[in-house]
């Protein structure tokens, strides 16, 4: 009992645990709902199918368009989460959401940062710049992991200098067995065996080199073991490589403003990198200019680039405040502040169950409008926007087949996709998916049915529903009668 006393208060006073707290408020305070993304919807509700039918499902069970293979290759992420959310309903997936997000950071610190020979400032510094543009990716999805992994993997490659390797041999392909089956990010971390191995290379380390590359060639053997084996790189291409990406906001080129914790990482780069220092090996340097490049391509990939330039951009930092005067370890009003974010912490399941909005944003989510249609329309084929599929999974399963969802290239084929683009851009015949498919409703956004092109060819269809912010349409041969809760339309049909 007297030595568990100390070893309680240098848990409590370490920067790991403040760092989780701050971090774990932080996100309790201002976090994004959880549903306000859609495809946390058709994540939970994969995993539900995959229990009950006990496989993963070989195409789309929800939609009607989905005339291609699905590659499912987030399908444990799913399993997991549809269990986590059975046991601890939506309120509890929100807390273990958030402790996901400072549980990344405060092991990033750990691994990456603390072992670091570089003032303590810089260190907190590069993890506050790290928390800020991992907040705008924090959404309950399977990119959460791999930002977990690529941490874990980066900490086990720097670290097997000790033994030449030869403990990565069996380390590597156990991350990649995990890695493979929750998210296509696990490329990530053939990028950081494959820079480290060129750096022995170039040092002739041979010995070193051959064992980063047994590793590596192992890894990518185990990359197979899933459940729909060699298929895995085609699904990771259609995700890359789809005529849908160019419309999704997540993988468009770099632009300032458009995020804000990227466009401050960038800002900061430009101010106080310097490419001659000492401190970071090449391989680091690699592997950072690397994930840059495709982060400027994609904004997707700027949070790896983020995760694997935190010790480049601690050591710049540490070199730029050389001369100043150094902070104290663990000042007094750390303390304090450490008792006050504990106590906000500890009162964040009330603050869920007080405050539905953090987990169901009321104007986003059309939850109102799918059980409309649910109960008065299923069984009925609707086309819907890009942004409702993932509820509409959620919340009406196969009671409702739907046109398209968040899943994009990895169910749908490029056809499908083409007429989701020319209706959202309002070309000339985005009128031909509606007679080809045959099309009985809608479920579209009532500023997307303002539009002119849009009311004048649905002036014969019949409003059914009108929500907050969605309104549901079917055909005349279809109606049975509907729910108008708002009289004032922005469109007229009649």
């Amino acid at each position: 009992m007297t030595n568990l006393i100390p070893k309680l208060r240098a848990i409590l006073y370490s920067h790991e645990f403040f760092i989780f707290i701050a971090y774990f408020t932080f996100a309790t305070i201002i976090a994004h709902p959880l549903l306000s993304d859609p495809d946390v919807g058709w994540h939970l509700k994969a995993g539900e199918y995959i229990l009950s039918h006990h496989e993963v499902p070989y195409s789309d069970p929800w939609s009607f368009t989905s005339q291609q293979r699905w590659y499912n290759i987030s399908w444990l992420w799913d399993v997991v989460c549809y269990l986590l959310y059975e046991k601890f309903d939506m309120s509890g997936l929100v807390i273990i959401n958030h402790s996901l997000y400072a549980a990344t950071l405060t092991f990033a610190y750990r691994a990456l940062l603390a072992p670091l020979k570089a003032r303590q400032e810089a260190k907190l510094f590069a993890l506050i710049v790290a928390g800020a543009c991992l907040w705008e990716t924090m959404y309950f999805r399977p990119h959460i992991l791999t930002f977990f992994l690529t941490i874990l993997c980066l900490y086990c490659v720097k670290n097997s200098a000790q033994d030449r390797g030869r403990r990565l041999i069996w380390q590597f392909p156990l991350m990649v067995l995990v890695w493979v089956n929750m998210h296509g990010g696990f490329i990530t971390g053939f990028t950081i065996v494959g820079a480290f191995a060129f750096q022995e290379l170039v040092n002739k380390n041979y010995a070193y080199c051959r064992n980063l590359v047994i590793a590596g060639v192992l890894g990518a053997i185990i990359t197979l073991i899933n459940p729909i084996g060699i298929y895995i790189f085609p699904g990771i291409l259609r995700t890359l490589h789809s005529i849908i990406t160019s419309s999704i906001a997540e993988w468009q080129p770099f632009t300032f403003g458009s995020t804000y914790g990227p466009t401050l990482f960038v800002i900061i780069l430009i101010t106080i990198t310097n490419i001659k220092t000492l401190h970071v090996s090449k391989a680091e340097k690699l592997l950072f200019y690397f994930w840059l490049f495709l982060g400027l391509i994609s904004t997707r990939s700027m949070i790896l680039a983020v995760i694997v330039g935190m010790p480049m951009m601690t050591q710049w930092m540490s070199d730029l405040m050389t001369g100043y005067r150094r902070m104290p370890s663990m000042p007094a009003i750390y303390k304090g502040l450490l008792v006050i974010l504990c106590f906000i912490s500890l009162t964040e399941y009330r603050i869920y169950i007080q405050n539905v909005l953090r987990i169901t944003p009321s104007d986003s989510v059309p939850k109102e409008e799918i059980l409309f249609i649910k109960e008065n329309y299923p069984g009925l084929n609707f086309y819907n926007d890009y942004n409702s599929g993932g509820y509409l999974v959620f919340y009406a399963g196969d009671a409702i087949k739907l046109f398209i969802d968040g899943r994009a290239g990895t169910a749908y084929p490029e056809d499908i996709l083409r007429h989701v683009i020319a209706f959202n851009n309002a070309n000339p015949d985005w009128t031909k998916a509606f007679e080809l498919y045959k099309i009985d409703g809608v479920l579209l956004p009532k500023s997307t049915l303002a539009r002119f092109d849009v009311a004048l060819y649905f002036k014969d269809w019949k409003v059914a529903h009108v929500g907050k912010s969605y309104s549901v349409l079917v055909r005349p041969e279809f109606f049975r009668g509907g729910k108008n809760e708002n009289k004032e339309t922005n469109y007229s049909f009649n």
